[in-house]
């Protein structure tokens, strides 16, 4: 069902011409993405077949996205879905429903993709776009909290999948069905909150705060070292790559915020280090992925074929269990060519946003978030491969499409600092001549 209901968002994407547009657009993305489901809701057709599943997404995300001069049409992830298209068809052997499935969730992530760039081309129209944007953000935090917590009392809601129960007894997994997705997506929702913390609306300024700080609980609750690693190394380095014009009241408190939490969950982190300081099978697993990854080096075995293929050889991988490396995982699925089209648009937006940096308007904080979010999804992509599908694959690629029409788009001239950065510049180029 979440696929077709991800074909319904990006169509409301394409036609909110409205407020009130926006906002349910929003509504459904936080329902699908941020709420989460569990990544074994988010692998069937709801009753359609592979082909026809297919062929509506394709269908609907060109009409929608590609209306409106196509100014939010996911072109970036086009040479993607067109590589594995053509392998789908022609060249991998071994094509199931799982594969179709894998397939398509790589197709409603390029849609993701496309919605988060045309929610950041309407963000203008509306001088309390932001207010709008991070109290959803605020409310999936607080929904995600709110499960976490009934989680670690015993409540059973969104119980963790059965592949994984045994290993995450007595850590909360939110609606995400494993503690470090829900890790992961409150991390993402952080990147979001960050440039609003900028913001010239006071209110939407204090909720983002609000929403960061909240987001910390459930990363917490998820005992997830990895993810409170990666959450702590995003905010002290925004804190870090703030303008020198910022106050340092503000850098501060960021620090004491990652210290005061952190100091909360100390004693769990402490007893899961110590019950498991190797992280599980992450090494054996590892070690069967780069043993057979050469034996299908430039295509790969077919996303979704990972288990099948890689469990004929080992016995913990065909119990269902894939290796914990985002990177190698798609190395084996989709070859050497689709690993670079997967990645190559994220490390080409971070590289280009780098030289925004020194810019005290919107554009050079969405420039900073884009960056740091790259960053952190390639450290949490070593240790972890929940990534490369379902709700945090929507999210991630909804985060990039836009964050980085934010940091690449028409200034905020609403925003009295962008006058005083670009006469400031003009001046400097002006007196360097």
């Amino acid at each position: 069902m979440s696929t077709i209901i991800a074909i319904v968002v990006a169509f409301l994407g394409a036609l909110s011409f409205s407020a009130i547009g926006v906002t349910i657009t929003l509504s459904a993305i936080i329902v699908i993405a941020l709420f989460g489901l569990p990544r074994s809701n988010l692998l069937g057709f709801a009753g359609l077949n592979a082909p026809i599943a297919m062929s509506a997404m394709v269908i609907v995300g060109i009409v929608a996205l590609f209306g409106r001069k196509g100014k939010s049409f996911p072109f970036a992830f086009v040479p993607l879905i067109a590589y594995l298209l053509v392998l789908m068809i022609l060249g991998w052997t071994n094509v199931t429903d799982s594969t179709w499935s894998s397939f398509n969730g790589y197709v409603v992530a390029a849609l993701a993709f496309g919605v988060g760039l045309y929610l950041a081309n309407r963000h203008q129209e509306s001088p309390r776009f932001d207010r709008w944007f991070i109290f959803f953000c605020f409310a999936a935090a607080v929904f995600q909290t709110l499960v976490a917590v009934l989680q670690t009392q015993g409540v059973m809601l969104f119980p963790s999948e059965s592949t994984t129960t045994e290993f995450t007894v007595g850590r909360a997994s939110g609606s995400f069905g494993h503690p470090g997705n829900l890790g992961k997506a409150m991390i993402f929702v952080v990147v979001l909150a960050l440039p609003v913390t900028r913001s010239v609306d006071a209110i939407a300024r204090r909720l983002a705060i609000l929403t960061i700080i909240v987001c910390l609980i459930p990363v917490g609750l998820s005992v997830s070292r990895t993810n409170f690693v990666v959450m702590a190394m995003v905010l002290v380095l925004w804190a870090l790559l703030l303008p020198r014009s910022s106050k340092l009241g503000g850098r501060l408190a960021i620090l004491g915020i990652v210290g005061v939490v952190g100091f909360l969950f100390l004693d769990q982190f402490i007893v899961r280090l110590t019950e498991d300081p190797a992280g599980g099978a992450r090494d054996h697993l590892a070690a069967v992925a780069l043993k057979h990854i050469p034996d299908n080096l430039l295509i790969g075995v077919g996303p979704g074929n990972y288990i099948p293929y890689f469990g004929q050889f080992d016995a913990l991988t065909g119990s269902g269990w894939p290796v914990h490396n985002m990177f190698l995982l798609a190395l084996a699925e989709l070859g050497l060519a689709g690993a670079v089209l997967l990645f190559f648009p994220s490390i080409v937006f971070s590289v280009r946003a780098i030289p925004a940096f020194r810019r005290t308007d919107e554009r050079g904080s969405y420039s900073r978030a884009l960056v740091l979010m790259t960053l952190a999804v390639s450290v949490v992509g070593l240790t972890s491969w929940g990534m490369l599908g379902g709700s945090l694959l929507y999210l991630w690629f909804f985060t990039l499409g836009y964050l980085a029409r934010r940091a690449f788009g028409k200034a905020d001239t609403s925003n009295p600092e962008v006058i005083t950065t670009s006469a400031v510049l003009r001046t400097r180029d002006h007196l360097a001549r």
